[in-house]
């Protein structure tokens, strides 16, 4: 009997702690960044295709506040993908994007061409001032 009882606390204690990861990772990376506290939920559209003036298609992530007003916004554009198909450069990009539409920031993460599923070639520092101001 005590072994089942031990075995349902073990259980609820490893469900409670499953609900509250986000919430405790959120403030740890808060913490290690100095941020301020968040203001907002955020909304993430994945994978959005953005065409650029020559036709070619970006791949592009918005990370949005759910707050009521306008916004500024930070565009990133990067070829080294975007959280796990990317390892961990991608995880920073999504991490700080998620950060900063916590605190009230539209964010872009766009891919340059020929990476990560942007189209195109990829040719480093060619089209980039065109594409990011597409």
């Amino acid at each position: 009997m005590a072994r089942k009882r031990l075995l349902a606390g073990a259980a609820g204690l490893g469900i409670a702690a499953a609900l509250g990861l986000p919430a405790v990772r959120q403030r740890i990376w808060s913490r290690v960044l100095k941020l301020p506290p968040a203001q907002n939920a955020v909304r993430v559209e994945r994978n959005i295709p953005v065409p650029v003036g020559d036709g070619v298609t970006l791949t592009t992530d918005h990370y949005a506040p759910r707050g009521p007003g306008a916004f500024p916004t930070i565009l990133i554009r990067s070829p080294y993908g975007k959280w796990t198909e990317a390892g961990i450069p991608g995880m920073i990009w999504g991490l700080l994007a998620q950060r900063m539409a916590e605190r009230g920031y539209h964010v872009v993460v766009q891919l340059t061409r020929g990476r990560f599923g942007s189209g195109g070639t990829f040719e480093p520092l060619v089209d980039e001032a065109a594409d990011g101001m597409a």
